[in-house]
């Protein structure tokens, strides 16, 4: 059935879908990858497309407990949520980066030449840091308010608190079985669709059945 919720769901996956497609071979990810060059446009270009999908207006979804989503529903939210914010971390991160080499410059370019910047491995370090940070408050924020990220709400489930939640645990253990996640499938517990990660961080992926629209 085509409800207004999945239409919103359709649409953002469009925008995913076309932003990613592009940055990998117009727009700021093949520039990046290219020697780290990159411009003004690619940076902004990355911007939109991350902050559309994290701002877009959703609803509100009532949750089916005891209905929960299957590892293959959790793993691809989990690869479009990574790709989100990579493209946010690409727009915060990188004029940093360029600031930092540039300042052994006399004249601004729009370049990071890892064979000639003395500034290189420290760059490399903060910026890989920083990626990491940055992905933990990306989910960190989205589950402290209760609201689904792009790539859980695209797959139609959310996380909820079950008793007093361990939001650290869940992060970090999510994302090791995303990178492993073919060993995620001996972490199922008992009971159907609740694996290690649900229960040593006391919360619950669970599915949305009804919605009522909240921007």
């Amino acid at each position: 059935m085509l409800t207004s919720a999945n239409v919103r769901r359709v649409i953002m996956f469009i925008i995913f879908f076309a932003g990613y497609i592009a940055s990998y071979t117009t727009g700021p990810l093949s520039s990046v990858n290219d020697s780290m060059t990159s411009s003004p446009k690619a940076i902004i270009w990355c911007a939109a497309v991350g902050a559309s999908l994290v701002f877009f207006p959703r609803a509100q979804g009532q949750v089916r407990r005891g209905v929960y989503p299957g590892l293959f529903r959790r793993y691809f939210a989990a690869n479009i949520d990574v790709a989100v914010a990579a493209f946010l971390m690409i727009a915060i991160l990188f004029p940093f980066l360029l600031l930092i080499e540039n300042a052994a410059r006399d004249e601004w370019v729009w370049s990071w030449e890892t064979a000639t910047s003395p500034f290189y491995i420290p760059s490399l370090i903060v910026g890989v840091l920083s990626c990491f940070v940055g992905l933990y408050f990306y989910f960190r924020l989205h589950l402290e308010r209760g609201r689904a990220t792009p790539g859980q709400y695209m797959m139609g489930y959310k996380i909820i608190p079950v008793g007093t939640p361990n939001y650290n645990r869940r992060i970090w253990n999510g994302l090791f079985f995303l990178w492993l996640w073919i060993v995620a499938w001996a972490a199922r517990t008992e009971e159907e669709g609740v694996y290690t990660w649900d229960k040593n961080s006391n919360s619950q992926a669970v599915r949305i059945w009804k919605e009522t629209y909240s921007p």
